[in-house]
């Protein structure tokens, strides 16, 4: 369903709670579109990062993505952007 989930190991996420922001990125193949299984993906994503003491989150969207909409309704804000991408974070 899902092709891509990347969490870095126990020795980066000590590093990332203390000086950065993770960032990640999710992709669903065509035929699982439009059922709420990213928006739940995301979800439980964006819990599992808090659980482990993170206090937001961040992503790189291109601006034409149809998942602008479905990062927005999960909490995601437009901290910046360039000519093709919106930079979005997530307060946990």
């Amino acid at each position: 369903m899902a092709n891509y989930a990347d969490f870095p190991s126990d020795e980066e996420q000590e590093k990332i709670r203390k000086y950065e922001t993770p960032s990640f990125a999710i992709s669903l193949y065509k035929e699982y579109r439009g059922q709420g299984i990213g928006s739940q993906l995301m979800v439980k994503m964006l819990e599992l990062l808090k659980w482990q003491g993170y206090e937001r989150a961040s992503l790189a969207v291109q601006k034409a993505n149809y998942a602008v909409k479905m990062y927005k309704d999960v909490g995601f804000k437009t901290v910046d952007e360039n000519a093709e991408e919106f930079i979005m974070v997530c307060e946990l």
